[in-house]
């Protein structure tokens, strides 16, 4: 740094890896030469993440001159980041999904945290070796395994609020309208489900942990029993959700069945579109 201030030389330094640190002291040339330091970051080193190019450039007022001539060449080379990479950064750089993985630990359900970092919503797990279920190929004494599973998990006591089923859709909704990807028929649908929606979510049931997102892709068979996976939906919700989730329920629940179909289908439409 002493040397760049003397030669007035402007220096890029890549920090892509700056994130994967052991000791969390990773200290930037930035901080010793602030004006004159570029930093070029993004998600696809620390995130694991390789392929989705989204990142960015930190650029000191002093340098606003080569800032604007970037500004030039970038808008005639790039159009815009892809909707799905623009969910991961934000899930990237808000979520910690460690408070459900430590909690479900015990019961060894889950894959084992290697290396956890909330300050950067960081997160390593161990890799599971193992195959896919498929719904149409779980046998009886899958299905078992599954309701004892969920009934396991869901014995755990963390200190979260009670899921908001209303204020998780019309999350949903509104990111489809932005988008304009959203059909006649879902907001027709939409607008029939609110009311019931809203009087389920006042309803005085009792929250337990739910996973919200257990289809057959994030349920894996290994050598050591069934592990789930992606943990990144999970919260304090019904009871009954991932039971209909999986077409585990003893018996029918339109207004389940409707909630999680409506989820699921506002989902595709924001992930295809």
């Amino acid at each position: 740094a002493t040397i760049a201030k003397k030669y007035k030389l402007v220096i890029l330094s890549d920090e892509i890896y700056s994130r994967l640190t052991f000791d969390k002291e990773y200290v930037s040339i930035s901080n010793f030469y602030p004006e004159g330091t570029i930093v070029s970051t993004g998600l696809s080193k620390w995130c694991g993440a390789g392929g989705w190019r989204l990142g960015f450039f930190a650029v000191p007022n002093q340098l606003k001159e080569l800032k604007n001539s970037l500004k030039i060449l970038c808008s005639e080379s790039f159009t815009s980041v892809s909707a799905p990479i623009q969910y991961a950064a934000v899930e990237a750089y808000n979520g910690d999904h460690s408070v459900y993985l430590n909690a479900i630990k015990e019961i060894g359900i889950a894959p084992k945290i290697i290396f956890s970092d909330p300050e950067y919503n960081f997160l390593i797990t161990e890799f599971i070796y193992g195959s896919e279920c498929k719904s149409n190929e779980l046998s009886l004494y899958d299905k078992k395994t599954l309701k004892n599973i969920i009934n396991d998990y869901q014995k755990i006591k963390i200190e979260l609020p009670k899921f908001d089923y209303l204020e998780h859709i019309r999350k949903y909704e509104k990111i489809a309208f932005d988008k304009s990807i959203i059909n006649n028929q879902l907001v027709k649908k939409l607008k029939e489900f609110y009311p019931l929606l809203e009087e389920f979510q006042n309803e005085n049931w009792s929250p337990v942990l739910c996973h919200h997102d257990l289809n057959p892709s994030n349920i894996i068979k290994t050598n050591k029993g069934m592990k789930i996976i992606d943990w990144e939906f999970a919260g304090f919700g019904h009871k009954k959700y991932d039971l209909h989730s999986i077409g585990l329920q003893d018996k029918e629940n339109f207004f389940l069945d409707e909630l999680i179909n409506i989820i699921n289908d506002l989902w595709y439409e924001i992930d295809n579109n």
